[in-house]
């Protein structure tokens, strides 16, 4: 990370006090909604591969504990509908993680640009005569407007997809090579493709831009 973007960064965080734990309940609800993204799935395979069909069920010792207090595969054979019930309350916390997320990113990044419009509000303010007098009042207007705003859109949007990204790939790698590391290298073997792709294409794209 170049000097630029440390500089930028840590501007950033300037700007966020008062703010910080609303971005801090955001990555963790964020964080949350992507592992019960990946329960999910499981849960299916559990349902079709060891409820329906005979696969020994292999799973973390307090869900086994769990489907054992549930009559274990035969209690939950007689009574698949718990299946349903299980995926449905992990939709629903979803639902509830997604909106803690979003609610408080937007929270956040509002207040941090209030911070930051009313900064440099006091900054212009404060500057001399001499200086409105030589500089152009456009390029005023659209450093406390437009420039804000792109701002604004990176934290909310961008920042939050970032962290989300990153957390997905996370766990989607842990998840995968513990299942099947070999199909998990197959995977892996594209990605390098994939970035020097995006890497290349944005490059051109940005400076025709």
């Amino acid at each position: 990370m170049s000097k630029n973007n440390n500089s930028n960064f840590r501007t950033l965080l300037l700007y966020s006090y008062g703010f910080k734990r609303f971005l801090l309940i955001s990555a963790i609800a964020t964080i949350i909604r992507v592992f019960i993204s990946f329960t999910t799935p499981q849960v299916i395979r559990i349902t079709v591969d060891s409820i329906i069909g005979n696969e020994p069920i292999n799973f973390l010792d307090g869900i086994m504990k769990i489907i054992n207090d549930l009559g274990g595969r035969e209690g939950i054979r007689e009574s698949i509908w718990i299946c349903s019930i299980v995926i449905l309350i992990l939709a629903v916390f979803t639902c509830i993680c997604d909106y803690i997320s979003r609610i408080s990113m937007a929270v956040g990044s509002e207040g941090i640009i209030k911070n930051l419009r009313d900064n440099l509000y006091k900054h212009i303010q404060k500057l001399p005569y001499s200086y409105h007098v030589k500089s152009q009042t456009g390029d005023l207007i659209q450093r406390a407007t437009s420039d804000v705003e792109v701002v604004r859109n990176f934290i909310s949007v961008q920042l939050a997809e970032m962290f989300r990204t990153i957390v997905l790939i996370i766990v989607s790698l842990t998840l995968m090579f513990s299942m099947n590391f070999n199909i998990s290298l197959v995977v892996l073997a594209f990605v390098p493709i994939i970035i020097t792709y995006t890497t290349v294409f944005y490059g051109i794209l940005s400076r025709k831009f």
